[in-house]
């Protein structure tokens, strides 16, 4: 097959070419800034949802569970001289087929396919295989920046079709995990109300279902125990000012 440098190594052009084949030239580095960019933002939006992967079914729709959190109550409780505040997480578990992330096109298995790092605490149980039979702790996430980045030895002729085809399947993935994300983030607002207020970070961990958060403890102070619906603009403006009145000398 003829190949072609990469474009980062291309000198340019000086003598003269034709109006097709500028054209041509143009539509190929075009093709490449295009497909580029939308790496860029996949790769982003990736790199939050995965953080919320709960089990990865592989088969074939190669199905994962994504874990999304909520608080939708602060519970300041008292006890003796003490008061301390507790969030109770509300966990929901919603299924997604990442079948895009995992395989391609025919018009894409042109050139070898090369996978991403299995992301953190993934869970795959012993047994499953691979396209190449390979058994237990493959990887299944396909690298789309390698492979991208493998394209461009090819001759423009091949290269552009290619790259057309490329840049249609990543548009796909890109809507299937921008719904992940969106659905990910729907209780945004209550999560950074809660970091914000009580200087507390609630990446990296997961949480149980009802399970109790302990944010902060206050000593020295004796009140009745009082709950707050965070998911309410009024009863966040409550508990700010409760959070005063404790904290206070």
């Amino acid at each position: 097959m003829a190949k072609r440098k990469s474009p980062s190594k291309r000198q340019p052009t000086t003598q003269a070419i034709s109006a097709t084949d500028r054209s041509a030239v143009e539509d190929v580095e075009r093709g490449i800034q295009l497909v580029r960019a939308i790496l860029t933002v996949n790769n982003e939006i990736w790199d939050r949802c995965k953080a919320s992967m709960d089990y990865f079914q592989r088969g074939g729709t190669d199905t994962t569970n994504f874990r999304q959190l909520n608080f939708e109550k602060i519970t300041a409780r008292g006890s003796g001289h003490s008061v301390t505040f507790l969030a109770t997480a509300i966990v929901r578990l919603k299924q997604f087929s990442l079948s895009l992330l995992c395989s391609c096109p025919d018009d894409l298995a042109i050139l070898p396919l090369q996978y991403l790092p299995n992301p953190a605490g993934f869970r795959n149980p012993a047994g499953f295989r691979d396209s190449l039979g390979k058994v237990a702790d493959s990887k299944y996430f396909i690298d789309y920046e390698a492979l991208f980045e493998s394209s461009l030895i090819l001759h423009e002729d091949v290269l552009m079709p290619f790259l057309v085809a490329l840049k249609k399947h990543l548009e796909s993935v890109q809507v299937l995990l921008g719904e992940i994300d969106e659905w990910l983030m729907e209780h945004r607002a209550t999560l950074e109300f809660i970091e914000k207020t009580f200087s507390f970070s609630l990446q990296g961990a997961k949480y149980a279902n009802h399970s109790n958060l302990t944010l902060r403890t206050y000593q020295e102070t004796s009140v009745c125990t009082v709950s707050f619906s965070i998911s309410k603009e009024s009863e966040r403006t409550r508990l700010v000012k409760f959070l005063d009145f404790v904290s206070s000398p």
